[in-house]
């Protein structure tokens, strides 16, 4: 009974309590993390239509990419430009599928309140009469376009939201 006191003893004294992957910024091996923006970012290599890479972020527990500002739109696409630079645009979580004309992201937020630098004058323009969700290029530039088109798309996660499994030491995954 003794030896079990004093190995638990030791083990309480000398294992401290680092709460796993959390403190090491880990959510998924194919997600990177940007410090300056806490968060967790993947680009999608399967092509998916708009409303199917929404789903699929969701699935992965994560939200569907647009940027807040300059500063992490520079970053992705950098990670972009390192990584995939074959490809030419990916969609963002930004459309005007609920309401003709109000763009918002696919939390809510007016487009006024993130990042877009729009490709030309007149755009979004609603090419076509159908073009309601939004592409950026590696260039950075923004634009409307069709969202049945199949598309690259990355998805973010912050690591405030990470669910903690503290038996598992690692995040809740579904």
């Amino acid at each position: 009974m003794l030896s079990k006191t004093c190995l638990l003893f030791l083990i309480v004294y000398f294992v401290p309590d680092s709460y796993g992957q959390r403190a090491k910024k880990f959510f998924r091996k194919d997600y990177h993390y940007f410090e300056a923006f806490d968060s967790f970012y993947k680009i999608h290599l399967i092509p998916k239509s708009w409303s199917d890479a929404k789903q699929v972020c969701t699935l992965e527990g994560a939200t569907f990419f647009y940027p807040e500002n300059t500063d992490e739109a520079n970053a992705v696409l950098s990670l972009w430009k390192k990584t995939t630079p074959s490809i030419k645009w990916l969609w963002l979580g930004i459309s005007d599928i609920l309401v003709e004309g109000v763009f918002e992201t696919v939390d809510g937020k007016s487009i006024d309140e993130v990042y877009t630098k729009w490709f030309d004058q007149g755009i979004p323009d609603n090419y076509g009469g159908n073009e309601d969700c939004l592409i950026l290029d590696i260039k950075g530039t923004t634009n409307d376009y069709v969202c049945d088109v199949k598309s690259y798309f990355v998805c973010k996660k912050s690591r405030q939201s990470l669910e903690w499994n503290h038996q598992c030491n690692m995040p809740n995954l579904d």
